[in-house]
């Protein structure tokens, strides 16, 4: 037969291969993952308190809450009548405070005085035991009156007027979150990258979960509740996310914007802030933190850890290195979380402007103080500070459509051919995923501290 193409070559032995494609290239089979690990939110949500199930329309639903018991009201001016102190208060429609109530100005001397007389944004108050009242060191404008305790008549004292208390609702509802996947019949062809010992094509399958799965990472995050009319499917519904929920009026926590590098005695006041709103000794606080932040709290240790193993000054045994994930003061124990999805620089690239912040992205030096306990009801019930809630009795809505082609769905043996009911005429077949879910933070002890600029 005569010679072929490219049969006889004066070119270097290599460069004929290529000419020729003879040559094979060493490609590896198994596929690097480089998307970083993400749901640590919808872990620690659903560790505490399973996932439930919500009926409300529209997937809306309402939690009651009640705050302190104890008025409390800023004041504005004072002048005297007589031995008394008149008292006009900042908000002119407060009227809390009730005839014969002691209270207090707040100060070191915690200077108390009786009410005799009030109206609304007023009160007029008589000096109790051991008090002299005047407009220069008692009651001065910018404290807070609180009420104390009652004092009333030694004889043929009358009663007190009623106070009443009642809860509010508050609101918020699951959204829809959808991922799917459609798969051709001639998309099952060989490759040299591999999933679980089968072609390339079987891997999309959980590729897509793992997609919706950051999905609902992030809204759990950052969604913001409302609903909007869309030109593309019409109303849409969105949940109160946890930064929402933090930064609310009702049941919001602590929020700490940052414009500099963070130092010590303002994390610290930070975190007490937090323990502070629960009424106990010894507080326990998980913090999820990106890795800029984190190296903030290690390099407030850093001077305290000067010798090996358990005979270090800080930590213990347990600190390898200076990698602190522990930070105990003033009663407070705070655990460090890594929050995987503040690291993401692919998705957060950007970094801050403030000087000496270069070192990670603006998104690494943010933390969420998260509340992991429960809160007790009026009623001595135990309820969660965060959970999961979905509409209708499935969590999540996993299924197919097949078309010429079908699928089982079970884990790497998905996406085969079968002999089934088609349910159109393409030679293919689509997965769907569908969550109609929120994830609810009560955040009154809970905070979020973020770079701001």
């Amino acid at each position: 037969m005569p010679q072929t193409l490219n049969q006889l070559s004066q070119l270097d032995f290599q460069n004929n291969l290529v000419l020729n494609a003879l040559n094979k290239d060493d490609k590896s089979a198994s596929v690097y993952d480089l998307s970083g690990g993400y749901n640590v939110i919808d872990f620690l949500v659903t560790r505490g308190a399973p996932a439930r199930s919500i009926d409300g329309m529209d997937g809306v639903f309402y939690k009651p809450i009640m705050g302190s018991s104890t008025p409390t009201a800023q004041i504005a001016s004072t002048s005297l009548s007589g031995a008394n102190l008149v008292i006009v208060f900042t908000d002119p429609s407060f009227d809390k405070f009730r005839l014969k109530e002691v209270i207090g100005d707040g100060t070191a001397n915690m200077n108390l005085g009786r009410v005799i007389a009030k109206a609304s944004g007023t009160v007029t108050i008589e000096p109790a035991a051991g008090v002299t009242l005047n407009t220069t060191t008692t009651f001065l404008p910018g404290a807070f009156a609180v009420s104390m305790f009652t004092a009333s008549g030694s004889r043929f004292s009358s009663g007190m007027e009623s106070l009443y208390e009642y809860p509010k609702y508050i609101r918020n509802q699951t959204s829809i979150t959808r991922e799917s996947l459609s798969l051709a019949r001639r998309d099952m062809s060989k490759t040299w990258v591999e999933y679980a010992g089968g072609m390339w094509y079987t891997a999309q399958e959980p590729l897509t979960v793992k997609r919706f799965a950051r999905h609902l990472e992030r809204k759990a995050i950052w969604s913001k509740l409302g609903n909007t009319t869309s030109a593309l499917e019409g109303d849409i519904s969105y949940s109160m996310g946890l930064r929402e929920s933090i930064l609310d009026s009702e049941r919001g926590g602590v929020y700490m914007p940052l414009s500099s590098t963070m130092t010590q005695g303002q994390f610290e006041s930070w975190i007490a802030r937090i323990a502070d709103r629960q009424n106990s000794a010894k507080y326990k606080i998980t913090l999820g933190v990106g890795r800029g932040f984190l190296s903030w709290v290690q390099s407030f240790t850093t001077p305290f850890i000067q010798f090996a193993g358990r005979t270090n000054t800080f930590g213990g045994e347990s600190v390898e290195g200076l990698d602190v994930y522990n930070y105990s003061i003033n009663g407070i124990s705070v655990d460090l979380v890594m929050i995987p999805f503040f690291n993401d620089r692919d998705m957060f690239p950007g970094i801050s402007s403030i000087g000496g912040l270069g070192n990670f992205t603006r998104m690494q030096y943010t933390a969420i103080a998260l509340d992991t306990n429960m809160y007790e009801s009026v009623d001595g019930k135990m309820l969660p500070a965060m959970e999961k809630l979905y509409f209708g009795n499935e969590e999540v809505i996993y299924g197919y459509i097949p078309g010429l082609i079908g699928s089982t769905l079970t884990g790497s043996n998905t996406l085969r051919t079968g002999n089934i009911l088609a349910t159109n005429d393409k030679d293919g077949v689509t997965m769907e995923i569908y969550s109609d879910c929120a994830y609810d933070f009560m955040s009154y002890r809970m905070g979020w501290a973020e770079v701001v600029a």
